[in-house]
């Protein structure tokens, strides 16, 4: 019989509590916690043009008029 701490996903908890760790304290030296880049990449995400040939909305999955709208008034972004 196995014990839990050979499980995979055991290790993989372990794994992800240690990437988890060492990510927040890199991103510490800039006085930023993870939770604010995950929002800044969603922002720089919806802030940058569709690839060509792609809808606005496609890389988000979220419906166009909803794109439309967070776009238009963003005031950053590359539609205005």
């Amino acid at each position: 019989m196995t014990g839990v701490t050979d499980t995979l996903a055991y290790r993989l908890g372990t794994l992800g509590g240690r990437v988890a760790d060492r990510f927040s304290q890199a991103v510490a030296g800039y006085g930023v916690k993870p939770r604010h880049v995950a929002l800044l990449v969603v922002i720089d995400s919806s802030c940058s043009p569709p690839a060509p040939g792609r809808p606005a909305g496609s890389t988000r999955r979220s419906p166009p008029a909803s794109t439309t709208a967070s776009a238009t008034t963003c005031g950053c972004c590359w539609r205005r």
